[in-house]
C-alpha cells in the first residue's frame, strides 16, 4: 500500500522537518505555533513512498499562514 511522507518548515527556512507519514487525506498540520498566539507562515511538501521507501521527487511547495 502507497503513502506520503509529510515536511514543514517555517517560510524562510532552509531545512525541511519531517511531520508525519499518512495512508488518508486530508493530512492536518498540528504542530503549535512557535510563539503562542502568533500566526507564521509555513510551507509543506510531500513525497511518494512504496513499500516504506520514499520515492520520486517532492510535491509543489504549498504555503499557508497557520494561526494555531
Amino acid at each position: 500500500m502507497g503513502s506520503v511522507n509529510f515536511y514543514s518548515r517555517k517560510k524562510g527556512e532552509s531545512a525541511w522537518a519531517f511531520l508525519s507519514r499518512d495512508t488518508n487525506s486530508p493530512y492536518d498540520d498540528h504542530h503549535p505555533l512557535t510563539t503562542a498566539g502568533v500566526p507564521e507562515a509555513r510551507e509543506h511538501i510531500a513525497y511518494g513512498v512504496v513499500n516504506d521507501v520514499q520515492i520520486g521527487q517532492p510535491s509543489d511547495i504549498a504555503s499557508v499562514t497557520f494561526g494555531g
